[in-house]
């Protein structure tokens, strides 16, 4: 992908794909570095972030976790100088030693990419392609040089299929493939990612994460990524930086932070600790159900993170998990069914939905899986009324119990888009829910 320039020894160079000439050679400690930085948004009594202290070496793969509002988005938008939110701030930025608002922003925005959680709020363009080198033309990139840069991204993300289609008709999980593809053509030297797989389905997050893997081990790119989810980043970041109330609660290696996440019981960290990792400190508490537990202080040396790691320690312990009850519903009645239903979204576009047939009960929970562009926001839209088939139906039993009746449906069927600032009407939280 032409990123082989990039190292880990602090050393900068110029990219001669831009116009021939080298940049001057920058050496530093640490890539990034952030001193007592704080920040408040203007009218707001309370800080959003307070007194963080970040250095960030070049190469380095930092996770950014907490509960929503703790600050992560915040923090990853003033490392991007264009996206810095309005408000009063104090503390300081360095980028390679020197304060980020130093530089000067053509020479600086290439260098720092940053894919958003918002796929919508990041394309600029109608279609795939010209969105791909949107940036590139910005930058003044010769046509030959985007030509290569897209040729060489295209396979890599598997965007051969829908390159030429309109970005509105892209699912969301591929318009963040395209943000991705889009910032990495500009060869950035620290990629910021703010929760990029929320709308991706788990293979394709999966295959993102482990991408992302690939060029910070392989290529030295430096990666500061803010998630959720941690079960796939806990095992390929270097560090983990944990903020809680715009505080930073830990920082250190992810072993010890899965102990940290997993105590703060009451700030509500523990609901992040993955699964494995979890079991061994459920373990270490006495949660678990052991015939022949270690020694507390082993066990905080060895805390699995990864499923190798976890059946290894499972079989040393012959741990067994109390066995749950499970409740069944006991109201069988449907509520609703999809009979045939068939879906496009143009004359000449190809059928999103074909034969698509399903049975929901009064009571039930179903859950809609596929790969991205597969057609589950399309269902729920017919499903709620937003869009109507082609071919099939949709009935519903109503409060009546009558099946068919479309009168009344939008006021008891609720509907979450993908995109929340789609339903925002108002600017301020309480006129919203009025």
């Amino acid at each position: 992908m032409g990123l082989g320039r990039l190292g880990r020894s602090g050393a900068v160079c110029g990219d001669p794909d831009r116009d021939g000439r080298k940049g001057a050679l920058v050496v530093a400690n640490n890539q990034l570095e952030v001193k007592q930085f704080s920040f408040r948004y203007p009218d707001e009594p309370h800080l959003t972030l307070s007194g963080i202290d970040l250095a960030v070496k070049e190469g380095e793969f930092v996770v950014v976790c907490g509960p929503s509002g703790s600050g992560k988005t915040t923090l990853l938008r003033h490392f991007k100088r264009e996206l810095a939110p309005a408000g009063v701030r104090s503390g300081e930025i360095r980028y390679y030693g020197r304060p980020l608002n130093e530089y000067p922003l053509s020479e600086l925005s290439p260098q720092i990419g940053m894919v958003m959680q918002d796929p919508d709020s990041q394309i600029v363009m109608d279609d795939a392609l010209r969105e791909l080198v949107f940036g590139m033309e910005n930058i003044g990139l010769r046509t030959e040089v985007m030509r290569r840069r897209a040729a060489e991204i295209v396979p890599i993300f598997g965007m051969d299929s829908w390159l030429h289609r309109r970005t509105s008709e892209l699912s969301g999980g591929q318009k963040q493939l395209l943000n991705l593809a889009s910032v990495l053509t500009l060869q950035p030297r620290l990629l910021l990612l703010d929760e990029p797989t929320a709308q991706l389905d788990p293979v394709a997050a999966r295959e993102f994460l482990q991408l992302l893997h690939t060029l910070n081990r392989e290529l030295g790119l430096t990666v500061i990524l803010s998630e959720h989810r941690l079960d796939e980043v806990v095992t390929m970041c270097d560090r983990m930086l944990v903020l809680d109330q715009g505080e930073i609660a830990f920082a250190g290696e992810p072993r010890t932070a899965m102990r940290v996440l997993f105590r703060a019981q009451e700030s509500g960290l523990k609901r992040f600790v993955p699964a494995i990792p979890r079991l061994a400190l459920l373990g270490e508490t006495g949660g678990a159900q052991s015939t022949d537990r270690p020694a507390a202080g082993a066990a905080a040396a060895t805390i699995p993170l990864t499923v190798r790691e976890g059946r290894a320690w499972a079989a040393e312990r012959r741990w067994s998990a109390p066995k749950d009850k499970v409740r069944l519903g006991t109201d069988p009645d449907m509520m609703l069914e999809c009979r045939d239903i068939w879906f496009q979204y143009g004359r000449n576009e190809p059928m999103v939905l074909k034969h698509c047939s399903l049975e929901v009960e009064r009571g039930g929970f179903l859950a809609l899986l596929g790969g991205n562009g597969s057609g589950k926001s399309t269902l729920l839209k017919i499903i709620a009324g937003i869009h109507r088939p082609q071919r099939g139906k949709v009935n519903w039993a109503g409060a009546s119990g009558k099946k068919g009746e479309r009168a009344g449906r939008e006021r008891v069927i609720g509907y979450a888009p993908q995109d929340p600032s789609a339903f925002f009407l108002h600017d301020s939280v309480e006129k919203e829910l009025y």
